[in-house]
């Protein structure tokens, strides 16, 4: 227990020194983590350049510039389709969700089953909520940019730490092995076995489920989008983004996917060759996900079992909504780590041995 003091004193003043360093940087800190986090995704692919003999600095550039190639991609020319497709499914929802009613009452009455519904009581339902998600979506953008138009010197610091964001990456990802060396040297050398040990093999869950994870989903939203508007699809492309994103929650992405393919292909009076193509986008993705994406990228790094992950998520949720299903798994993951090293000194403990 003694041993442990010097650790527990030198985390107490970390947390402190990263608050006080907080407070002093202000709305720069929101970007210094965001680039850290990058950094923290992109590092092994630097130490993957370096093996093949790739000198530090051109590995760092190349992956610099790969990172933020992508995110201009997407801020520039996905993201505005994406909001124009989100808008047009904001207005056109109350139809199509009237329409698919009648297409789902029509099938029912077929089948001799009763379904009684008000089409007016769902309408108003679904304007009344696509309303409260649209002002929930838009609000807090509204009101960051009217922050930043109000003060002058608010929108420069802003502007500034946005353009200030690729050199904390920069800088970030190519001193991260002497930032980490330099925090395993606080440690006290009594602790920084047993330290060390549990560090290496929750990153390995943490940052092998991470990043393979969010490959998974960014393959999947391009394969799910892609798929739906060559099968004439409509708001297919934003679907299949929603879906591929979900996708980090297991079940979920493809789930919300389907049906909602399903839904507004009803609603929208499709033809059957739509549905044709609805089946083979998510059995081909489904295929890639499963036999080629998960093995390769995910594996079983977490190392739970399916029973253990729904119960995982299902806790998460409860906790955390749908943010705490996102963490759900990696965090079960690293539980079930520490949990299996409790069992290994109880076990060799003589309460157990007696």
């Amino acid at each position: 227990m003694k041993r442990a003091w010097p650790s527990l004193i030198v985390l107490i003043c970390f947390v402190i020194v990263l608050y006080l360093a907080a407070r002093l940087l202000g709305s720069a800190t929101t970007f210094l983590l965001g680039a850290f986090a990058l950094s923290y995704l992109t590092y092994p692919s630097v130490k993957w350049f370096e093996k093949k003999g790739i000198p530090r600095v051109i590995a760092v550039g190349g992956i610099f510039v790969m990172v933020l190639g992508g995110i201009g991609v997407a801020l520039f020319y996905i993201t505005p389709v994406l909001f124009r497709e989100l808008q047009g499914l904001i207005n056109d929802l109350p139809q199509m969700a009237k329409s698919a009613l009648d297409k789902i009452s029509e099938i029912l009455k077929r089948l001799d089953l009763p379904f009684e519904m008000s089409h007016d009581t769902i309408s108003n339902y679904i304007s009344t909520h696509t309303d409260e998600i649209f002002k929930n979506i838009s609000s807090p953008l509204f009101s960051s940019a009217s922050t930043i138009l109000a003060g002058t010197f608010v929108g420069v610091m802003w502007i500034l730490n946005l353009v200030l964001f690729p050199v904390f990456f920069f800088f970030l990802i190519q001193d991260y092995g002497k930032i980490l060396y330099f925090i395993e040297n606080l440690i006290p050398p009594s602790s920084r076995k047993v330290f060390l040990n549990y560090t290496h093999k929750l990153n390995n869950i943490l940052s092998g489920y991470i990043r393979g994870q969010l490959i998974v989903c960014v393959v999947l939203g391009f394969l799910y989008g892609l798929g739906l508007a060559i099968a004439q699809i409509r708001y297919g492309f934003l679907i299949g983004c929603i879906a591929g994103i979900l996708s980090l929650i297991p079940y979920v992405g493809f789930t919300f996917g389907l049906v909602s393919s399903i839904l507004v292909t009803l609603a929208t009076g499709g033809e059957v060759s739509q549905y044709v193509g609805i089946a083979i986008v998510f059995s081909v993705a489904q295929v890639i996900e499963n036999y080629i994406l998960v093995p390769r990228l995910v594996g079983n790094r977490v190392g739970l079992g399916s029973l253990a992950t729904i119960l995982v998520l299902i806790a998460g949720a409860h906790l955390g909504g749908f943010i705490g299903m996102m963490v759900a798994i990696p965090a079960g993951g690293m539980l079930k780590v520490v949990f299996q090293d409790l069992i290994k000194v109880y076990k060799n403990s003589a309460l157990y041995q007696t």
